[in-house]
């Protein structure tokens, strides 16, 4: 890290980028006590997480599991109840017609309700963008529209300017234009590569 240079490293700098930005107070922590400004955050950022990652299938947010059956069976329609993670936020979008589906029930049918899944399937595996837990998961062009996310969330009680809202708002949708445009190209580069390392083992063999 150069120095003099700082980034976003905790939940705490976050909010601190977004109160920055509505030109508010700083935080020493998201519990401070007795701090408007902490309670707010605490309050919003939550939510701003989960608006910014419903935006898009990000790559490095997803995650595999198998589904944990639950004892309880539905009163009909399905024989199994499995629990959804807890820190599921979407499914991924598929990136191609006809390709894999990101829930795997044996080719059982299935039904999404509320936090479970019913199906006749006994095992069932699953893809899934989850809730990031630690600020060092996330990737840096989404700890920005994080912190614009957030501070849109904070203008109506921190500031109850309306232009301030319109302007941050902005700035929201173009830093997540950004980072899904990074976001997609980090994929692209992904699948280059492994098809460059196929095309070099083809060659060697």
């Amino acid at each position: 890290m150069a120095s003099g240079i700082t980034y976003p490293s905790s939940w705490t700098d976050i909010a601190n980028l977004a109160l920055t930005r509505l030109g508010s107070a700083k935080i020493n922590n998201l519990l401070q006590p007795d701090n408007e400004n902490a309670s707010y955050c605490s309050m919003f950022i939550g939510q701003a997480v989960d608006d910014v990652y419903i935006e898009h299938s990000w790559k490095g947010a997803t995650r595999r599991i198998q589904l944990a059956q639950l004892s309880e069976t539905p009163a009909f329609g399905f024989s199994y109840f499995y629990q959804m993670p807890t820190d599921w936020v979407r499914n991924p979008d598929q990136e191609k017609e006809g390709e894999r589906s990101n829930i795997d029930t044996g080719g059982q049918e299935y039904s999404m309700e509320g936090d479970r899944l019913l199906t006749d399937a006994t095992e069932v595996y699953m893809a899934y963008i989850a809730r990031p837990d630690e600020v060092s998961k996330i990737r840096p062009y989404l700890r920005t529209a994080i912190s614009l996310r957030l501070a849109f969330l904070l203008t109506t009680p921190l500031t109850s300017s309306e232009s301030l809202a319109n302007r941050v708002a902005a700035e929201y949708s173009a830093a997540i234009n950004s980072a899904i445009g990074a976001d997609n190209l980090a994929l692209e580069q992904q699948t280059q590569e492994k098809e460059m390392g196929a095309t070099w083992f083809d060659e060697m063999r």
